[in-house]
C-alpha cells in the first residue's frame, strides 16, 4: 500500500488576513534595515526590491548548501536546477531575515521544505518560522522526503499547480 502523501502548505489559518484587512505585502513600502544585508532584486515594480537577512547566516548557509542532504540533492538537480522547473529561479538554502529556507523563489513568494526525519522533534519550531515567513506573504510548502523519493513525478504534479496558483496571483 503506497503511503499517505502529504503537500501542505503550514501556514496555520489564524495567520491570515482578517477579512476587511488590508494585509500590507513585503514589496510595499521600505522595510530594509542598514546593518543587514539585502538579497538580490526580485524584478518586482513599484517598491523595495530587496528582503532583509541576517548576514551572520550566509557561511551556515552555504555550508547546507555544499553538503545538501540526499533528498535535497536529488529534488535540487532533477527538478529546480536552472530554471528547469517553469523557467522560475530557485535558489537552495536562502538566507531570508534570521532564518534558511531549503528552497525559495523570490519571484513567487515560494518556499519550499522539505521534511525529514530531524523535523518531528521541530514541530513547535517549524509553525513559528513558517507563521512569521507568512507575514511576509511567502508560501511555505511542505514535502515530505519519503514523497520525493518515492513519488517524484506527484510531487511534481503538486508544485506545478501551486506554481501556478502563486503567478496568476503576481500577475
Amino acid at each position: 500500500m503506497m503511503a499517505k502523501l502529504v503537500c501542505e502548505s503550514t501556514t496555520p489559518t489564524s495567520f491570515l488576513p482578517l477579512s476587511g484587512e488590508t494585509p500590507a505585502f513585503p514589496w510595499q513600502g521600505e522595510y530594509r534595515e542598514a546593518e543587514r544585508g539585502c538579497s538580490p532584486p526580485t524584478g518586482r515594480s513599484g517598491g523595495v526590491d530587496y528582503i532583509e537577512y541576517n548576514s551572520s547566516l550566509i557561511e551556515y548557509a552555504q555550508q547546507n548548501r555544499k553538503n545538501p542532504t540526499k533528498v535535497e540533492k536529488l529534488f535540487w538537480y532533477l527538478v529546480l536546477k536552472k530554471k528547469k522547473f517553469l523557467w522560475y529561479r530557485f535558489r537552495r538554502q536562502k538566507v531570508v531575515w534570521s532564518f534558511i529556507l531549503d528552497f525559495y523563489c523570490s519571484e513567487l513568494l515560494l518556499w519550499i521544505e522539505l521534511d525529514g526525519w530531524y523535523h518531528n522533534d521541530r514541530v513547535d519550531y517549524d509553525i513559528a518560522r513558517d507563521s512569521e515567513i507568512y507575514k511576509k506573504w511567502i508560501l511555505v510548502v511542505r514535502f515530505r522526503n519519503e514523497d520525493i523519493e518515492k513519488n517524484l513525478s506527484w510531487v511534481i504534479s503538486e508544485l506545478e499547480q501551486i506554481v501556478k496558483e502563486r503567478r496568476e496571483m503576481f500577475l
